[in-house]
C-alpha cells in the first residue's frame, strides 16, 4: 500500500495483516474470463487506462504475410522477445510481443485471419499485446487480401534472372530480365537496361507476370503496389489480362492499369512510393494475371535508362 507518512516522499509498503480484508477481496475460483471486444483505438498507454492488464479481443486481425514464416519467439535466444505487428482488414495495427521463455516460442505464427485474445499493455508510448498461449490466436479464416507478395522469402539473384514459383520472367524483346535485389534487408525485383548489349540498336521489352489469381465473385478487389525508381528514360507499366495462358505474352489481351511516373534526371532513387489502390471489380469472378512491363527505346543512353523496383503487391477483397 502507499505510505504517505513522510510528506513529499511516498513509498510503497506492505498491507498490514489487520487491513487485508479492506484491500484484498476473495472471489470464487474456476470462473470463465470473457475478453472485452475492443478496437486498437480504444486501447491506451497510460497506467490508468481501463484496459491495461485486462483480457481484450480484437476481431478481423492477421499477421503480415511476410511474418507468417516466423515463430512466435526465438527459443534459442535466452531472455529475448519477438515483436510482430498484427493488422486488421480495416487498417488498424498493434504490436504483439512474445517471450523466448514461452512454451510456444518455437511454434510458427498463424497464417489466417480472425480474432486475437490478449492481455493489453504498453511499452512507453507503444501499445502492445501479450497472448497467454496460441489458443488466443484464432486466425482460422481467410486473410484480408486475395493476393500478397512482398518478396521477403527470396534472396538476391545478382545479375541472373530471378526465378519465382508461378511467376513468368519474360524477355519479350532484347536481353533484359528481371533480377532479385536486396537492400537493407528488403527484397524486391529489379529491372534496368543499363547493362544491355542490344539497347544501342534495339528496343527492350520485358515482363514480370504474376501467377494465376482467382478474384472471388461478390468482392470489390483493389490492387496496390509500391515502386522505387531512378533515371528518366524508358517506361514501366502495370497491365492485367484474363486470357494469358502462361506461354506467349503477345497473344494475350492486356489492359493498361497505370504507368509509373519516371524518376527525375540526376536524382537519387525515389522512395518506395505507393501506387493505387486500383479497382479490379470488373474482374471479380475471373482468373487474372497482372504484369509489369518494362520498355526502353533503341538508342537510349545507358546513363539515362530507367531502373524500376516494384514491391509490396496487394490485392484486397474490398
Amino acid at each position: 500500500m502507499l505510505d504517505n507518512s513522510i510528506p513529499g516522499s511516498p513509498t510503497l509498503g506492505t498491507i498490514p495483516a489487520a487491513l487485508f480484508d479492506t484491500y484484498v477481496f476473495k472471489g470464487s475460483v474456476g470462473n470463465a474470463i470473457t475478453p472485452k471486444v475492443v478496437t486498437v483505438a480504444q486501447l491506451g498507454t497510460a497506467l490508468q487506462d481501463p484496459y491495461q492488464s485486462t483480457l481484450i479481443q480484437l476481431d478481423n486481425f492477421e499477421f503480415s504475410k511476410g511474418d507468417t514464416m516466423g515463430t512466435y519467439a526465438d527459443p534459442t535466444k535466452i531472455a529475448s522477445a519477438v515483436n510482430y505487428t498484427v493488422k486488421s482488414c480495416g487498417g488498424e495495427s498493434i504490436v504483439l510481443r512474445s517471450s523466448s521463455f514461452s512454451n510456444f516460442a518455437s511454434i510458427k505464427v498463424a497464417k489466417g485471419n480472425g480474432s486475437l485474445i490478449a492481455i493489453a499493455g504498453a511499452f512507453g508510448a507503444t501499445k502492445q499485446l501479450t497472448i497467454r498461449d496460441t489458443n488466443d490466436v484464432k486466425f482460422y479464416g481467410s486473410r484480408c487480401s486475395i493476393f500478397e507478395e512482398d518478396f521477403s522469402s527470396y534472396a538476391s539473384s545478382g545479375t541472373a534472372p530471378t526465378v519465382m514459383p508461378g511467376w513468368k520472367n519474360i524477355t519479350e524483346i532484347g536481353d533484359v530480365p528481371y533480377t532479385m535485389s536486396v537492400f537493407s534487408g528488403n527484397a524486391f525485383p529489379k529491372i534496368s537496361a543499363f547493362a544491355s548489349t542490344v539497347l544501342a540498336t534495339g528496343n527492350i521489352s520485358s515482363w514480370l507476370i504474376s501467377p494465376d489469381i482467382i478474384l472471388p465473385s461478390g468482392t470489390t478487389p483493389k490492387f496496390s503496389f509500391s515502386c522505387s525508381r531512378r533515371y528518366p528514360s524508358g517506361t514501366f507499366k502495370l497491365y492485367v489480362s484474363t486470357n494469358f495462358t502462361g506461354i506467349n505474352v503477345s497473344t494475350a489481351t492486356w489492359t493498361l492499369i497505370t504507368t509509373v511516373p519516371a524518376a527525375a534526371a540526376g536524382a537519387a532513387f525515389t522512395p518506395f512510393d505507393v501506387f493505387g489502390p486500383y479497382s479490379f471489380t470488373a474482374y471479380a469472378g475471373q482468373k487474372i494475371n497482372f504484369g509489369f512491363r518494362y520498355e526502353a527505346a533503341s538508342g537510349t543512353l545507358p546513363a539515362n535508362v530507367g531502373t524500376y523496383e516494384p514491391d509490396d503487391i496487394k490485392i484486397s477483397k474490398n
